[in-house]
């Protein structure tokens, strides 16, 4: 073998191995954005569900009230387990704010069913139903 050879074997063998690690380099890369985008995709989606859990659960609270209550004589039941799961609200919809796209519309129906008051179901037989369906709608937004 003649020092030219040699030379040119050990130049293509760094061309090589360069190229190889540049190639591997950027295919980890994308695999690990990849997984990564998957994880954050995933804990979204599961936050997303306990969000909606938390606002069924709620639902089914203010629902289920029973119209009198004889330890509650003149406080409305349905206003009083509204109230109760506003503050678990808020802090749930700070959990999500980020996962929900339009969040112009989000922000409007969640500070929509948060701020509800007696004057909004005023003209109503049951504030049961005006505190439902703003919960509905909000569920419809997230589904």
């Amino acid at each position: 073998m003649t020092t030219e050879t040699i030379i040119g074997n050990i130049i293509s063998g760094i061309v090589g191995g360069g190229t190889v690690a540049v190639v591997t380099h950027f295919l980890t890369k994308d695999r690990e954005k990849q997984r990564d985008l998957s994880a954050a995709d995933s804990a979204n989606r599961r936050r997303k569900q306990e969000f909606l859990g938390f606002l069924k659960q709620w639902r089914m609270k203010i629902h289920l009230q029973r119209t009198t209550n004889p330890t509650t004589v003149g406080v409305n039941v349905h206003d009083a387990a509204y109230r109760d799961g506003v503050a678990d609200f808020e802090r749930e919809v700070m959990r999500v704010r980020d996962v929900f796209l339009d969040s112009k519309k989000f922000d409007f129906l969640t500070k929509r069913l948060g701020s509800l008051k007696p004057d909004d179901w005023k003209d109503k037989n049951n504030p049961r139903d005006v505190i439902c369906e703003a919960i509905d709608e909000l569920v419809k937004f997230a589904t």
